[in-house]
């Protein structure tokens, strides 16, 4: 996460899934996401990253990379 935040002059996950992430960086933030879930107990996490928009970017990206729409 930090390398990517440094990359892309971000820190916010919304924002930086608006990026042009590569699969890997991808990977990451939903790996992040799922381990502050579980060990921070931050069970509220993934509903917000799902309402504000954050996963809908990634899935849209990850169809990008696929060559879809």
């Amino acid at each position: 996460m930090d390398k990517m935040e440094k990359k892309y002059s971000k820190t916010c996950l919304l924002e930086l899934s608006e990026e042009k992430l590569t699969f890997e960086e991808i990977v990451t933030i939903y790996t992040f996401i799922e381990r502050a879930d579980h060990h921070c107990g931050e069970e509220s996490l993934f509903d917000e990253y799902s309402q504000n928009g954050t996963f809908s970017n990634l899935r849209k990206r990850l169809d990008e990379m696929r060559g879809g729409n």
